[in-house]
């Protein structure tokens, strides 16, 4: 259970890091694109 919360937590925080990093700079976010 712990190991699954942990993974998703990790997915949010990419996918919040994908997405603000797109908003600070469309050609360099910090995600895949």
């Amino acid at each position: 259970m712990l190991g699954a919360m942990s993974a998703n937590l990790v997915l949010v925080l990419l996918l919040i890091d994908c997405v603000t990093g797109a908003m600070n700079d469309p050609r360099a976010g910090s995600g895949n694109g």
